[in-house]
């Protein structure tokens, strides 16, 4: 079906391997440990602040 074939289509478009390929062609890399937050999950107006 059109719904089926729309997941798979979804699935491999977010996998983790394909993510990773197009990190590695954009030159992206981890952050350094101290500059990682975490958010609380019960407040989302957090990841708004853009810096």
């Amino acid at each position: 079906t059109e719904r089926a074939r729309l997941e798979l289509e979804e699935a491999k478009l977010v996998s983790a391997e394909r993510l990773q390929q197009l990190a590695d062609v954009q030159k992206f890399v981890d952050p350094a440990s101290d500059r990682t937050v975490y958010l609380p999950k019960t407040d989302a107006s957090l990841a708004l602040n853009r810096h």
